[in-house]
């Protein structure tokens, strides 16, 4: 499959696993255009996501064990209308009562009711990545963190990499008892 926005971060990726343990899920054709249509029309999924989607979208060994950005997440999330989201923003918000997330918002993942990470499917095939945390009026407070969605992706890598997790995994698995 010929990567165009998420290349470097697949390399990256591929460099850090080891192992014949290693599981990566893509998402099939399917699924990506069944998440599709759970979009509000006219939007469409930015082609940087689809290529994670397609290269791992339902597992990248345990790159979703600390943040959740799963195909299977998204689908869920959007399955329920973002209620979880909503309910974490309403406490926030100063508007009273909104009950929605705008149509052009993507949720990538929310983290212990204390922040969201997001983008907008108006902004081009490889959007910026936004971060909102607790404390915040609303989503309009948000602070875009990557200047891509193959920035975010990068990060998230980067820090699986890192993982003092998977460096005691890899030990634990090299010892003999």
């Amino acid at each position: 499959m010929k990567l165009e926005y998420i290349q470097k971060a697949i390399s990256a990726f591929e460099n850090c696993i080891e192992g014949d343990n290693v599981q990566i899920v893509p998402c099939t054709l399917e699924e990506v255009t069944e998440l599709e249509k759970l979009l509000f029309p006219p939007y469409k999924l930015p082609a940087a996501y689809k290529e994670f989607l397609l290269y791992g979208g339902r597992k990248m060994a345990g790159l979703f064990s600390m943040k959740d950005f799963s195909y299977s997440y998204a689908k869920s999330m959007l399955e329920e209308h973002y209620e979880e989201v909503i309910d974490v923003l309403q406490a926030w918000e100063e508007e009273e009562g909104k009950d929605y997330i705008d149509p052009e918002i993507f949720v990538l993942e929310e983290y212990l009711a204390s922040n969201i990470t997001y983008f907008k499917l108006t902004e081009g095939e490889n959007p910026p990545v936004y971060f909102w945390k607790e404390g915040g009026r609303g989503l309009g407070d948000s602070k875009v963190k990557y200047k891509t969605f193959s920035d975010f992706l990068e990060k998230m890598i980067e820090i699986y990499s890192d993982s003092p997790h998977k460096k005691y995994i890899k030990k634990m698995k090299g010892r003999k008892d």
